[in-house]
């Protein structure tokens, strides 16, 4: 519940009477968990429970199905694992048809609204979708290329598309960014038990353990509770009750510590970073203020690091010297910053290599083929320099100006401030989780993976359209 600027309470739960009875969506619900378990070799009671669930939260909540594709990297190790339709059926793709049918609940619910339109936002980034997909004529990945491309297509430009649509109101925007929270908490607490059971248990034993539970990718589970951890920090600094502020800053120190433990540094050097520049440009903070919290910050990390147990968090104090780690049980000598370096140099060197690597790039999902001569999924690590060795200056103007339009709409709106608390807290929170993964894809992961970055872009389009009317009378 989030209290606005008038003192009135706005709650966050109330659900709206669908346009289509309740019984047709549960026999249509019945009908899908038929065919799986029918289709499924074996399935547990638990996870029957599960999957009705969570088709109950999506018919009474269709913005969750935005949040449990937002958590695709938590769970798809563990679901792909323990049910067997998986193993054939790809997950990603089957929560995306899922995400349109809770997104076409949400239009029938609320066909009679009129929100402006948003094809100033979709035109640049279609603009740079086509490019993705023409510049398969000249890509010596054919196979990579290929899927790179289907997989931005359909996971980043209409997953941009469908969170616009999908969220048409306040109350959806703040449901999903409180969905979000409480399943980062509840993976969180998950992770902390399993750990710190491993380490009584004496089963840490590995070097450099990235720690994860549910087959997690723990740079996707760093990178989400990184996001949750700026949320919080966001709500906490704006909400006026002491006793919730303090509450939700407790929160973040949990998740924080949750985040040392994930043992993956890209995340929280984002996050660190990101919440600087969030503070600098959107609070109006002192750079003297900024020094001071940058200070305190930095010895209670060490602090933290300290408390931890060695396995869980040695991989920080490694960020100068080289680093050593055990791959496939065999000692192995790895330097992931001069790896890096490396693929960052090499990038650069490759598209100024000649004219048309300049301008268009030498095609999408072409970096694995020229550098290590193989067709199979490989980037440098950062956006932008993947951007310009596969898609050249065209790609990056296409995408500066995808951002730019954005970026553009986010200034007019932090100037022209807000009537609400409430809808500045929803602003703030958006904004400061979208410059956190941002800074996230510059160092890990490629083009058609940072999916979730595009979903919070979507959200900040979304929250112009639905406070377009208060503002343009403000």
């Amino acid at each position: 519940m989030l209290q606005g600027t008038s003192g009135n309470q706005v709650s966050i739960t109330t659900i709206d009477q669908p346009a289509i009875p309740w019984w047709f969506l549960g026999l249509v619900q019945l009908l899908l968990l038929s065919g799986l378990i029918y289709l499924s070799d074996s399935i547990s009671p638990l996870i029957v429970l599960g999957i009705i669930g969570t088709g109950v939260l999506i018919l009474m909540i269709p913005e969750s199905a935005l949040a449990i594709f937002l958590f695709i990297g938590l769970t798809k190790g563990w679901i792909e694992e323990n049910i067997a339709l998986f193993q054939s059926i790809d997950y990603s793709i089957f929560l995306f048809v899922i995400l349109l049918a809770a997104l076409a609940v949400k239009l029938i619910r609320h066909r009679d609204e009129n929100l402006p339109p948003y094809i100033q936002f979709v035109f640049p980034l279609a603009l740079f979708t086509v490019l993705l997909v023409l510049s398969l004529i000249h890509t010596p990945s054919p196979n990579y290329g290929f899927e790179k491309a289907m997989r931005f297509m359909v996971f980043n430009f209409f997953l941009f598309i469908i969170t616009i649509m999908m969220l048409r109101r306040r109350e959806d925007i703040i449901r999903l960014l409180y969905i979000i929270i409480i399943g980062t908490v509840l993976f969180s607490g998950l992770m902390l038990y399993e750990g710190f059971k491993s380490y009584m248990s004496g089963e840490l034993l590995g070097f450099f353990i990235r720690f994860t539970v549910l087959d997690a990718n723990p740079i996707s589970a760093g990178r989400i509770i990184a996001i949750s951890i700026a949320i919080l920090l966001v709500v906490g600094m704006n909400i006026p009750s002491r006793r919730l502020r303090n509450s939700v800053l407790l929160l973040s120190s949990f998740l924080f510590i949750a985040l040392l433990v994930t043992n993956t540094r890209g995340p929280v050097i984002s996050l660190i970073l990101g919440m600087g520049i969030f503070f600098l440009y959107f609070t109006g903070i002192s750079i003297k203020k900024m020094m001071i919290y940058g200070f305190l910050l930095s010895v209670v990390l060490i602090i933290t690091l300290l408390a931890l147990p060695e396995q869980l968090v040695n991989r920080y104090f490694l960020l100068i010297g080289q680093e050593y780690g055990v791959m496939a049980q065999i000692g192995t000598e790895i330097d992931t910053r001069a790896t890096r370096m490396e693929m960052w140099s090499s990038s650069l060197v490759n598209w100024v290599g000649s004219i048309q690597s300049f301008l268009i790039g030498h095609g999408t999902g072409s970096y694995a083929s020229l550098s290590i001569f193989h067709d199979f999924q490989d980037y440098p690590h950062n956006v932008f320099l993947e951007i310009v060795f596969e898609l050249g200056c065209v790609g990056l103007m296409l995408f500066l100006f995808h951002l730019g339009t954005i970026s553009t709409t986010v200034s007019v709106m932090n100037k022209s401030g807000f009537k609400d608390t409430r809808d500045k807290i929803i602003f703030l929170s958006l904004v400061a989780s979208a410059i956190v993964m941002f800074l996230a894809i510059q160092v890990s992961g490629d083009l058609a993976e940072n999916r979730i970055f595009w979903i919070f872009l979507g959200m900040l389009v979304a929250f112009w359209r639905v406070t377009w009317n208060d503002r343009s009378s403000h």
